[in-house]
């Protein structure tokens, strides 16, 4: 027989979602503060029916949504008490001091062992959360449709998936699988894990996860501030001056860009906008991303160009013509190029440790977003306040206006040293 290891098992009650009862979890210490390992029970409890001093629910009380009653939960704290004293009991008999690793392992084996519920499989769980946050929250489609990109991902790094792979080791092996089999850049597999961990929080609220790895795992990935890529007042005025004549199509695609950097308006929204909308000097709209309403003042660009469409009659008393965000985008490209808007621009990114700087003619990275870019770093540079071109963009906080306010600040002290002439 080996040597004796004090350890102490405590049954507590923690709060994770506000809106439900806390989780009743296990918490094990032995040896140091370091050695301490925590199990979700799966067991939801009514706090004002648990007697902290005993660790046990009280006797004729029901707990969570399906109203467990206290007796079986009670069954189940005598249930992990007993995993966990045989756990330590193997672990003396053969001389063996566990790590938290060793322990976690050990008692999370014995439970599944012995456990008479079938676990409900990771990928069952990710469609559920998919279902009931997608109504909960309203999720649009590229919402949904990123979320199955999740999913693929997923089925692809561990066919047989199961909730224990979600531990710091296996984490690590998902951020390796994004970075080496998908070849993912490091600012898309920091987008990915902030997925994963939306979905392994819901897990954890709903008594799946018998691990909270997730929460402490913060990878180090490397990465620079994304170039924000717009047109400066003369190149745009290039793409407002191009002769459409006999290119009707090519026509469409400036004026629907132009309108989006005059106005500041997503390209979802402009193709969104209707006459009813407009009135004599401002239009309003609720935008489409984030459903929040909007009133933008018109200037004389953007007038002109509602005054070009005034006659047309699209079908759903839409303003502009419709055609989709790939098409517009492979023709915006042509455009800027056969409009001279060929400057360099300079793009680092990181693999890993791996860095890669690329070098772009300008008119190839040219998006439908770029519009509404082009109207705030042209509106900032011009000296309009932050504050004001927010109630325009309808950005929440003046964090997320810091890398355009970086640009007009570029531009302002370039103006400026215009006057240092001899």
């Amino acid at each position: 027989m080996g040597t004796p290891i004090k350890y102490k098992v405590l049954f507590c009650l923690h709060r994770h979602d506000r809106e439900l009862d806390p989780q009743l979890q296990c918490r094990i210490k032995w040896g140091s503060s370091r050695f301490i390992v925590t199990v979700n029970t799966g067991y939801r409890v009514n706090p004002e029916r648990w007697d902290s001093e005993r660790q046990r629910c009280v006797p004729g009380s029901f707990h969570g949504a399906r109203r467990i009653p206290a007796a079986a939960i009670n069954d189940e704290i005598v249930r992990y008490q007993d995993v966990v004293d045989r756990v330590f009991a193997d672990f003396v008999s053969r001389d063996l001091f566990p790590s938290v690793p060793d322990v976690r392992a050990a008692v999370q084996g014995r439970l599944s062992q012995q456990s008479e519920v079938p676990v409900e499989d990771v990928l069952s769980c990710f469609d559920r959360f998919c279902r009931e946050r997608g109504v909960k929250n309203s999720w649009s489609d590229a919402t949904h449709a990123q979320m199955r990109v999740v999913r693929h991902h997923l089925c692809e790094w561990r066919p047989a998936l199961s909730w224990s792979d979600f531990d710091e080791h296996g984490l690590a092996s998902y951020v390796g699988f994004l970075r080496d089999a998908r070849g993912h850049k490091n600012s898309t597999v920091r987008k990915h894990l902030g997925y994963l961990r939306w979905f392994l929080g819901w897990a954890d609220s709903a008594g799946l996860l018998q691990c909270q790895d997730y929460r402490s795992f913060k990878p180090k990935l490397k990465s620079v501030a994304r170039t924000v890529v717009f047109l400066t007042w003369d190149e745009l005025m290039l793409l407002w001056n191009f002769d459409a004549v006999g290119r009707e199509f090519m026509g469409q695609v400036r004026d629907i860009f132009c309108f989006c950097c005059f106005s500041s308006l997503r390209y979802s929204d402009a193709m969104n906008l209707r006459w009813s909308d407009v009135g004599e000097s401002s239009f309003s709209l609720t935008t489409v991303k984030t459903a929040e309403p909007l009133q933008i003042q018109l200037n004389k660009w953007s007038t002109e160009l509602l005054w070009r469409y005034a006659d047309e009659g699209y079908a759903g008393d839409r303003v502009f013509p419709s055609i989709s965000n790939q098409v517009m985008n492979r023709n915006l490209h042509e455009l800027c190029r056969l409009c001279g808007i060929d400057d360099p621009v300079h793009l680092t990114w990181y693999r890993g440790s791996e860095r890669h700087d690329e070098v772009h003619p300008k008119w190839a990275l040219i998006s439908t977003h770029a519009g509404r870019r082009t109207f705030i770093c042209n509106a900032l540079a011009m000296g309009i306040s932050p504050t004001v071109v927010m109630q325009w963009t309808g950005h929440a906080d003046y964090e997320s206006m810091k890398p355009y306010i970086g640009i007009a600040d570029s531009s302002k002290a370039a103006a400026m040293s215009l006057f240092n002439r001899d």
